[in-house]
């Protein structure tokens, strides 16, 4: 997840530490509310990129640092496993980093990344946590964190990886 030891020794701690830090993302993000005509105009252009696209995502390409887009109705998208997601909103911060694998020759070393995360509508956020949250009588908010995912950038230089002391997270972790 791009955080540095000690590591989590559970689940629960391991939640715990993604939700604040996602918290305290959210309190520094900009945040940006799309019209459902421009919804669909992101959309139309999304469906125009591959793979490659992707790949090419520099620092630059960010509007800012850390921010949060909220939809104006869930945007219905299909996991590789073919299962439907009713996406809400996302989140973005970077700088981030990827620590490649010490066993591997790589100690110390990093990818620049951007940390994003999604959120689904708790209609369709799983009902068994959510009957359970509420038979606790915590209030169940309208959007849910779902996913945390990692997005190596396109490299502004040729000079390969960087190092953890070049690269530090813009909210924390």
């Amino acid at each position: 997840m791009g955080d540095l030891p000690p590591y989590p020794s559970d689940w629960e701690e391991a939640a715990t530490m993604v939700l604040a830090d996602e918290e305290r993302c959210l309190a520094q993000a900009d945040l940006y509310v799309l019209t459902p005509q421009m919804l669909d105009v992101v959309i139309a252009a999304a469906q125009t990129l591959d793979l490659t696209d992707l790949s090419l995502l520099t620092q630059a390409d960010l509007p800012t640092p850390a921010g949060v887009v909220v939809l104006p109705r869930p945007l219905i998208t299909r996991l590789p496993t073919g299962t439907l997601q009713h996406e809400a909103a996302f989140t973005w911060r970077s700088p981030w980093r990827i620590p490649l694998p010490e066993q591997m020759g790589f100690a110390g070393r990093e990818l620049p990344a951007v940390r994003k995360s999604s959120y689904i509508t708790a209609a369709r956020a799983n009902r068994d946590r959510i009957r359970a949250a509420r038979a606790q009588g915590l209030t169940v908010p309208p959007m849910v964190l779902d996913t945390v995912w990692f997005l190596p950038l396109h490299p502004s230089s040729p000079r390969g990886p960087m190092t953890a002391s070049a690269l530090t997270p813009s909210c924390g972790g």
